[in-house]
């Protein structure tokens, strides 16, 4: 009968020193290993600074589009403004103006309580 052996955890266990002792690194690759490394201290600070500018120009337009936005309400009321209609409305609602001959009554205090 043939005795089943399970590995031994001897066999199992990966040898570190052998593992490193395969890996060889020549002059060239150091070299570009330093320069992949370099290349990315260099690149992270620009790419912060783009990402950054980016969120002031989207700030910066977002200003610029409600800027026009009230610009163009100010045109519309200034536009308003020259409809005689709209003054005389505006004169009697805001001022209190009236035609002569009119009589005005004023209303004050006319919610209950």
């Amino acid at each position: 009968m043939a005795r089943s052996t399970a590995p031994s955890s001897r066999s199992a266990q990966v040898d570190v020193r052998q593992w490193m002792g395969g890996i060889r690194l020549s002059g060239f690759m150091m070299i570009m290993l330093a320069l992949v490394v370099l290349g990315a201290l260099v690149l992270v600070p620009t790419v912060g600074t783009y990402l950054d500018q980016r969120q002031q120009i989207a700030a910066l337009e977002r200003s610029v589009r409600m800027s026009e936005e009230e610009v163009a309400e100010l045109e519309a009321t200034r536009d308003r403004w020259g409809d005689p209609a709209y003054i005389t409305t505006q004169a009697r609602e805001r001022l209190y103006y009236h035609r002569p001959g009119e009589v005005v009554f004023l209303v004050d205090n006319d919610l209950p309580a």
